[in-house]
């Protein structure tokens, strides 16, 4: 539900600017403070021209802190492919497990390239 223009924009961010419709509105959480807050990250599009922010051991949408997980063109969720690219994780190497188990090896390894400059 969240609008893909602007970019990086979160849900809060689109109510305020009078994108989201009213049942849209009414099925958000908004008791809860880090939720409510503008710049937090629940519920935002990652930014396609820029750095990724960190990837988190999970792929949780409603954390305040680490959410940015929605595509920033399509309606869904990062894809663990994705995340291993922002990773430097290359293509042709093997990640076994189920999806939940490789997307923390994803989240818990350190990007590519700094680690290769380190």
């Amino acid at each position: 539900m969240v609008p893909r223009h602007p970019l990086k924009q979160n849900f809060v961010q689109a109510v305020q600017r009078g994108y989201m419709a009213r049942p849209q509105r009414e099925m958000y959480d908004w008791r809860n403070p880090f939720q409510r807050d503008p710049n937090m990250r629940s519920w935002s599009r990652a930014n396609p021209h820029g750095l990724f922010q960190t990837i988190s051991t999970a792929c949780r949408p409603r954390d305040a802190f680490h959410g940015r997980v929605l595509h920033w063109e399509e309606h869904r969720l990062l894809t663990i492919m994705e995340a291993r690219r922002a990773q430097g994780v290359l293509d042709d190497e093997v990640i076994v497990g189920l999806p939940s188990s490789r997307w923390r090896i994803v989240g818990n390894s350190v990007a590519r390239p700094v680690a290769l400059g380190l």
